[in-house]
């Protein structure tokens, strides 16, 4: 039987994602000095399209890495069926799978690619036993631990063309319906715990208004109940059968569910096929923690002593540098890391959750240039500063929250965020070769599903190494619209403290401001541009 799962999720020793649901709402809280960030990298995650037969490697596997399935496991004993997770799912196996032909050609599509499928299968180590845990609680199948296999090939941030997103592919409306909070700053699509938990809640749904027929009800999750319902009606007029197998339905929904029972027969023999399943062990791996407020993901990191990625990989609902003002404020971390996290969090005061740093305004920027620069919505600054309008004077100072997350240029940054305006006839291949960024790059920071889809004037989101190029360098190319701000030159200025102040070479800055060509000084007052996303520290 499944081993009890505390208040958490999955197992074995990789790592990938997700917070729950709300719990108290926080208000943020300015210190009266700034704090200084700890200069951890993060970026937030971009939706990606999966593709179970060309894996590259991108959601889970880049975390987790792919496992050489050509070598044997062994425990070097003699384990019990429940002490693995994969064995304890066949064992319990409670749907049939009848002989159709849809069912074999699906299963040989398996079977010609045996390393990806266990690659899917390594890549739900991490939250196999939260979602085992969640079925059985709901009294649904474990059978369905497969779904995600062919919903997202297990990648948390799987989006499709239709706008579904997640380990389980909710659409947004769908989502919302089932309790998952979706802003910009948390998707809980995207959040593996909340999602589990509404899909199980779904799943139960519609097996209730299908009699418990589980071929319709996941029929009906894939293609929506009213379309089941309507072609059943259709047959029942005919005099026809009524089940799955018997109704037309879209093109998608008929593959769907023969690729789900091909995964659970492949799963079934992977030994007579000469592979052994990865070894999940049947006990937690993560317990859900909650804070109360709101806090960075930074801050988790260095509390819990891990990686910030570990810390992205396994809440990949939180879509930004912190967790929403509004909550949910609950992580997924490793149980062995859970009580030093908890006793660090203790000593932590409450105002130093989330760092800030006072921005001092210049001639000639707006909210919308600072919200940019520290890439955070203009909403949050008006908020913390009690701006009511849009107005600003140069001279005075904002807060705004910092985190190595935050788009600013900080010296040492190894990326910066580039917008880039779309031109008429540009390609996203020409893009993405002009920057020296992957096509596939850009479509996972812009959730862009099909390459072909851009449109002159289009604004898109491209992460540029700054080991390669400078922001100066970008934008002396002519497909490259990189927004500037004026910064007016103080007594006492010279071109070195500028650069220095905008973590910028002197170069650039002449490249930037062709003026200073021929220029022997600087004059008090003068107007220089630079990169809206260069940033003070």
């Amino acid at each position: 039987m499944l081993l009890a799962l505390p208040l958490l999720s999955s197992c074995f020793d990789s790592l990938k994602q997700s917070p729950k649901k709300e719990e108290k709402t926080a208000t943020l809280e300015i210190p009266s000095a700034p704090l200084v960030s700890h200069g951890l990298s993060h970026q937030s995650f971009a939706p990606v399209k999966p593709d179970f037969i060309d894996d590259k490697k991108h959601g889970f596997s880049e975390v987790l890495g792919n496992a050489d399935f050509d070598q044997k496991f062994d425990s070097g004993k003699e384990e019990e069926v429940d002490d693995y997770l994969w064995s304890y799912i066949i064992a319990s196996s409670s749907l049939e799978i009848p002989e159709k032909k849809a069912i074999t050609k699906a299963y040989k599509r398996f079977d010609r690619h045996p390393k990806l499928f266990l690659n899917v299968l390594h890549r739900a180590e991490p939250f196999l036993h939260l979602i085992v845990s969640e079925l059985e609680s709901a009294d649904l199948p474990v059978d369905f631990a497969l779904l995600p296999v062919v919903e997202s090939a297990y990648q948390t941030h799987a989006f499709s063309h239709e706008g579904a997103v997640g380990l389980w592919q909710f659409v947004g409306a769908t989502g919302r319906i089932y309790g998952l909070k979706q802003n910009w700053w948390y998707d809980g699509r995207q959040d593996v715990m909340a999602s589990t938990r509404a899909a199980a809640r779904y799943l139960k749904k519609l097996s209730q208004e299908f009699d418990g027929d589980w071929m319709l009800a996941l029929a009906a999750y894939n293609a929506g109940p009213g379309t089941v319902r309507k072609a059943i009606a259709k047959n029942e007029k005919r005099g026809k059968d009524t089940s799955f197998w018997s109704l037309q339905l879209p093109r998608e929904t008929r593959h769907y569910i023969p690729r789900f029972l091909a995964a659970i027969k492949w799963l079934k023999d992977v030994e007579a096929r000469g592979f052994d399943l990865p070894p999940v062990k049947n006990s937690p791996y993560l317990q859900q923690v909650s804070v109360g407020s709101q806090i960075a993901l930074e801050r988790v990191a260095l509390l819990a002593n891990i990686p910030l990625s570990d810390v992205q990989a396994l809440n990949p609902g939180m879509k930004r540098w912190a967790s929403d003002p509004e909550g949910p404020h609950t992580f997924l971390l490793p149980i062995e890391k859970v009580s030093v996290f908890q006793e660090n969090l203790s000593q932590l005061p409450k105002e130093e959750r989330v760092v800030w740093v006072r921005h001092i305004i210049q001639e000639g920027e707006t909210l919308s240039h600072i919200g940019l620069m520290y890439d955070v919505p203009v909403a949050l600054i008006k908020k913390v500063n009690k701006i009511t309008g849009y107005r600003i004077r140069a001279g005075k100072h904002v807060f705004v929250p910092k985190s190595s997350a935050n788009a600013v240029a900080n010296a040492g940054q190894e990326k910066v965020k580039i917008v880039h305006l779309v031109k008429e006839g540009e390609t996203l291949s020409e893009i993405a070769l002009s920057y020296d960024v992957g096509i596939k790059d850009i479509q996972r920071w812009n959730k862009i599903s099909h390459p072909e889809r851009v449109r002159m004037g289009q604004q898109l989101i491209v992460w540029k190494k700054t080991d390669k190029y400078t922001l100066p360098q970008l934008a002396s190319n002519s497909h490259h619209d990189v927004q500037t701000i004026g910064y007016r030159v103080q007594s006492g200025d010279s071109l070195s403290k500028i650069a220095a102040k905008f973590n910028l070479k002197i170069s650039d800055l002449r490249r930037w401001n062709k003026v200073l060509k021929n220029q022997k000084y600087l004059q008090p007052g003068q107007i220089l541009q630079v990169p809206a996303l260069a940033g003070t520290g």
